[in-house]
């Protein structure tokens, strides 16, 4: 089976809890797709070469 990743942008005023949230719901759609998570790491907040609108 071919292994894919997965990386998403968060808006910055967004809280810890609700990143936690997000990843959780992303986790959901793959699961429902009939896929498996094997590894979650979060890479924290980086700034962006540029702001994105």
């Amino acid at each position: 089976m071919p292994q894919y990743e997965i990386a998403f942008i968060v808006h910055p005023e967004v809280d810890e809890n609700g990143v936690a949230e997000l990843a959780e719901k992303a986790q959901g759609w793959v699961t429902a797709g009939g896929g498996t998570v094997e590894k979650a790491e979060r890479q924290g907040k980086k700034r962006l070469a540029y702001p994105i609108r």
